[in-house]
């Protein structure tokens, strides 16, 4: 399938200058016309909830945040796509967010192992995007998993407690219950006939009839066809590598908040689906230093024994309006994501203001990579997958249009 129109994300930047200079901010700061992902953050949830459940029950009881991370992607990507898809389609992010949840558990506490990790994974899916939508969504899938895991265990010292196998098994939890949940997911849907998907994102957003559990081997051809031509993906791939693989390393080499916000706001900024335009890149900036300051008011009038239990709700509704409000979601998540590196150790306000500062650093190195490296790269993966197709490469997994 190859992106329409509808969803090139230049699309309001084109046309009249009035245009350019105020459709693509309207589109990014107000509503995009796309659903709220109710249905995606309930799956999310629990998947969570019950992957924690069932890794809570074996020994160490911390190596339940690998099962319910693994279980919680898994079940989001089966309500993302057509019932009739949704099992083969999580089959498919199973193998993936294992994969990135492994490495990423692996790799923290190693610094140079850790960077050596992140470069190889920021290359490896700016080149998966090259394969359309279904690569974009894995690419995704495996890079937040990676970075989730790999501050979280530096965080929390999770990797310290936990063995290698134990680590193990707890994965092969979190994906056999996301599965469950994706089975359970299908078959209520095709009960109640609601066979469609619950939103517009997702790993099944190229068409109708799904990856299937060959999707991951469908990528080899696109990934090593845009490695051999160094193209936009791969040059993407170089752009994202450089500030990302610096912002982890010196993570794991100093272990602090500071270097944590610094390389998390640089990656909000460079997600694997290509060159974003301009205004996508600021608004993604805007939205994390806006919820990062809004925060600091809220603590001075909310008690902070108020705030830090709702740190996860923040994170799930930013998640929910991320399509349909990109900068209300972008300010949610934010938020969420402040109250959760800090820790319960209070002082939100004064972590906030820090984290203002980090947030500016860190944007300003993903900015400077994305717009001075091979400036003339155009911010429109969309207009490549058309020409690949027009070519005769196969751009995605499916060939039917959405």
């Amino acid at each position: 399938m190859v992106p329409t129109d509808e969803s090139d994300p230049e699309q309001p930047l084109r046309g009249s200058e009035s245009g350019r200079r105020n459709g693509g901010w309207r589109k990014w700061l107000g509503a995009t016309g796309q659903a709220t992902r109710w249905g995606y953050v309930l799956h999310l949830t629990l998947g969570l909830v019950v992957g924690a459940l069932c890794g809570v029950a074996f020994s160490p009881p911390g190596g339940a945040l690998l099962s319910a991370v693994v279980a919680g992607v898994v079940a989001a990507a089966a309500i993302s796509v057509p019932a009739i898809n949704s099992f083969k389609v999580a089959l498919v992010v199973s193998l993936v967010a294992a994969f990135g949840t492994l490495v990423g558990f692996t790799a923290a506490h190693h610094p140079l192992w850790a960077a050596t990790a992140m470069a190889a994974m920021a290359v490896l899916t700016s080149l998966a995007a090259s394969a359309g939508p279904v690569g974009v969504a894995l690419g995704t899938i495996a890079t937040f998993l990676f970075a989730g895991v790999v501050a979280v265990a530096r965080v929390s010292d999770l990797t310290s407690g936990i063995p290698f196998p134990s680590a193990l098994a707890r994965i092969g939890i979190g994906m056999a219950t996301g599965l469950l949940i994706a089975l359970v997911s299908m078959a209520v849907r095709r009960q109640l006939g609601r066979p469609g998907a619950s939103g517009p994102s997702g790993p099944e957003a190229p068409g109708s009839t799904g990856t299937g559990a060959g999707g991951i081997p469908g990528l080899v051809g696109p990934m090593g066809s845009s490695l051999r031509r160094f193209d936009e993906f791969a040059r993407d791939g170089v752009r994202r590598a450089i500030p990302l693989t610096l912002g982890v390393f010196f993570f794991e080499a100093w272990g602090d908040r500071n270097s944590l916000w610094i390389f998390f706001s640089a990656f909000v900024v460079l997600l694997p689906t290509g060159k974003p335009p301009v205004v996508l890149a600021l608004v993604r900036s805007a939205s994390t230093i806006g919820g990062v300051v809004l925060l600091s008011a809220l603590a001075l009038v909310v008690p902070h024994k108020v705030l830090f239990p709702l740190a996860l709700v923040l994170v799930l509704l930013g998640m929910a309006y991320s399509s349909s409000f990109v900068f209300l979601g972008g300010a949610l998540n934010a938020m969420g994501a402040v109250l959760l590196a800090s820790g319960p150790a209070g002082h939100v306000g004064s972590w906030a203001l820090y984290r203002v500062a980090d947030t500016l650093i860190g944007c300003g190195f993903a900015l400077a990579s994305t717009y001075l490296l091979w400036p003339r790269d155009k911010p429109d993966v969309g207009r490549t997958w058309r020409r690949q197709s027009a070519e005769g490469e196969p751009p995605s997994f499916s060939s039917s249009e959405k």
